[in-house]
């Protein structure tokens, strides 16, 4: 496009000479020298801009207020870019237009504040917190991390406040070379629990176990008690493949009714 008058422009083409045609692209396009536009013919020879291939944009001059705050118009890498600037000229913000990303920059401290209302981020993809020293969630009454249901899959949540903790999901994984609990007292309740460990010492006053029916399996067994070792049973029996071994300082059998020794040979000595 070589020159614009009252609607009509003036084309050049290679190897032509300069043509008129009219506009008939619709607003917000604005012809300008120097653009390339795709034209048609019409009828009586009259020739048509139809399309835009390459619009050239004015220069925008910066807005500026009192205090010298501006805001620009630019191209970047990526095609136009707002960007806002203070009176010292650092940026505040930044708007890259093709990519649809926004950047609030802050030189101190950033803060967003709602006295007499709430604050929502939402966003569709994934919303990530980042911070080189340290993040904080605090509250005056509660905080709560969760998800919500979708389909078969159920809503995880962790709820903290005054009262305590409470954590709930479907399914529970932690992971840590060391772990320490000091809890002044604990409950579990399981349908079923499964431990795996290489060695495990338990140190209590008391050690109290109520089950319908205890199972042991090992290779050894070793239980050193210094006063009293006490089995009470509706009955007891022991059975040994090879060789059944009792030693006592003293040794006493006592049965109410009836004491049999059964054996090839007995020994007494």
């Amino acid at each position: 496009m070589k020159s614009v008058s009252h609607g009509r422009v003036w084309l050049e083409a290679e190897g032509q000479a300069d043509f008129p045609a009219l506009v008939a692209v619709p607003a917000p396009y604005v012809p300008r020298a120097g653009d390339s536009v795709l034209v048609a013919p019409g009828r009586g020879g009259e020739r048509y801009v139809v399309g835009v291939l390459v619009a050239l944009r004015e220069a925008t001059p910066p807005l500026m207020l009192r205090d010298g705050s501006s805001a620009t118009v630019s191209d970047g890498p990526e095609g136009e870019v707002l960007s806002v600037r203070d009176s010292s000229g650092r940026l505040v913000f930044e708007h890259h237009a093709a990519t649809h990303r926004s950047v609030v920059h802050a030189t101190g401290n950033l803060e967003l504040r709602a006295d007499e209302g709430g604050i929502l981020l939402s966003a569709r993809d994934a919303v990530r917190v980042h911070s080189s020293r340290e993040v904080r969630l605090e509250s005056d009454h509660a905080v709560r991390l969760g998800t919500t249901p979708a389909g078969d899959r159920p809503a995880s949540s962790l709820s903290m406040d005054a009262r305590g903790t409470r954590l709930e999901t479907a399914h529970l994984e932690a992971r840590a070379e060391t772990a320490r609990a000091q809890l002044d007292e604990a409950s579990l309740t399981a349908r079923t629990l499964s431990t795996t460990c290489q060695t495990a010492r338990h140190a209590v006053d008391v050690l109290e176990v109520q089950a319908g029916r205890i199972l042991e399996r090992a290779e050894n067994v070793y239980r050193d008690v210094k006063d009293l070792a006490q089995t009470r049973a509706g009955r007891v029996r022991l059975f040994a493949e090879t060789t059944f071994h009792l030693f006592g300082q003293r040794t006493l059998f006592k049965a109410k009714e009836d004491l049999k020794l059964k054996a090839d040979k007995i020994h007494l000595a």
